[in-house]
């Protein structure tokens, strides 16, 4: 598979995961000259060089029902992997080794290894990493870097104890070694706003002798501290441990919150929330500015080698009723969480579905128009 791995010296990246379910429930995209075009071409024009992909074993009932956020199984990222390749862009593969959302909160176990030990969990991740990467690389998809795990703050499917945790890495690692060497290795935490936590793992890491190339972090400035701060403990961490550093999430409202024509509005982070900083003004140049600081910051660090904007296209339908919306995030899956997602996830509501969570966080507005942010996206 040499040909499909593709190694990116400085990363200007983005995680569109939910752009299939997206075009499935009748979003489009425009480019600056107001044609209408594929999301991941108008991305590739405006400069960014690879695409994050998150990875979900099962996220369905068992019935087949879509718990949504995308539905993003081995399926949607292949189709994805073969669109990217159209433009040259490879992908950052984001395994959660879950059925859904994986984060801080919650490392569900999927429900196809739930009965099984903590050996045949490390066993199950080597074999599913390795058979996803095959299939994408059979499949046509360019690969540059894979993520084991996501926002594993001392949890990571089902597993708690960090010495557990570093043998299943190391075997979800060793999947990519054996499919391609040069296909980089990141693992990913987050609140590294926590220095002593972030230290701690980097150090537990290395004590385990995990393998891996890149230590990544969540970095939301309105959640996790300065730009400083952050700049600060992955330096330490990459001059300690000789490791490369990466932001693998990051993204900033453009407007407190979007409202439909129905007065809906369904955006998670906006002006006054509580336990939240704003560090740029809510608008599009406070966006356009987040996105420089990001690429400046990673940039200035040692071993540095970029960023990904977190779900920068995630809108909502534009039809005109709040019901007819919710009737087609749960028909395609397109919203956080469908109410089916309630039977595995502990955040979701069997009687409510989940909205466009980041839709005020997107470069496109509500109509799929480019906001001048997008260009910042590829450009330094």
């Amino acid at each position: 598979y040499d040909s499909q791995i593709k190694r990116i010296s400085f990363y200007k990246g983005v995680d569109v995961s939910s752009i299939i379910a997206l075009e499935n429930s009748g979003i489009r995209y425009y480019n600056y000259n107001g044609q209408q075009q594929d999301l991941l071409k108008i991305l590739a024009d405006n400069g960014v060089n690879c695409i994050r992909v998150r990875i979900w074993n099962t996220p369905r009932t068992t019935s087949g029902y879509t718990y949504g956020g995308g539905n993003n199984d081995l399926n949607v990222a292949t189709e994805i992997g073969k669109r990217a390749a159209k433009y040259g862009l490879p992908l950052f593969v984001d395994f959660h080794y879950s059925d859904f959302w994986a984060d801080p909160g919650k490392q569900t176990i999927p429900k196809d290894w739930k009965n099984h030990n903590l050996n045949q969990r490390i066993f199950d991740i080597y074999r599913f990493t390795y058979g996803c990467l095959d299939w994408l690389l059979q499949n046509g998809a360019l690969i540059s870097m894979v993520q084991v795990g996501n926002e594993t703050n001392c949890f990571m499917c089902g597993e708690t104890d960090m010495s557990n945790i570093a043998k299943m890495m190391n075997n979800g690692a060793k999947a990519v070694r054996d499919i391609n060497k040069n296909i980089l290795i990141a693992l990913h935490f987050t609140n590294p706003e926590k220095h002593d936590h972030m230290l701690w793992y980097a150090s537990e890491l290395a004590k385990a002798k995990v393998d891996y190339d890149v230590f990544a972090t969540s970095y939301y400035s309105y959640w996790h501290g300065t730009v400083d701060s952050v700049k600060s403990v992955l330096g330490q961490i990459a001059q300690t441990y000789g490791k490369k550093v990466l932001m693998a999430e990051y993204s900033y409202p453009y407007v407190s919150k979007v409202v439909y024509n129905n007065n809906a509005s369904y955006s998670l982070v906006y002006q006054g929330l509580s336990g939240t900083v704003f560090r740029y003004p809510i608008s599009e140049d406070g966006q356009s500015q987040c996105i420089r600081e990001m690429y400046k910051t990673m940039r200035s660090i040692r071993n540095g080698i970029g960023c990904f904007y977190w779900e920068p296209a995630w809108i909502a339908p534009n039809v005109n009723s709040d019901s007819k919306r919710k009737i087609i995030w749960e028909k395609y899956g397109s919203s956080w969480a469908t109410k089916a997602a309630a039977e595995y996830d502990r955040g979701a509501d069997p009687n409510i579905t989940g909205g466009a969570e980041w839709d005020n966080q997107a470069v496109f507005d509500s109509n799929g128009k480019p906001l001048k942010s997008l260009w910042y996206l590829g450009h330094e």
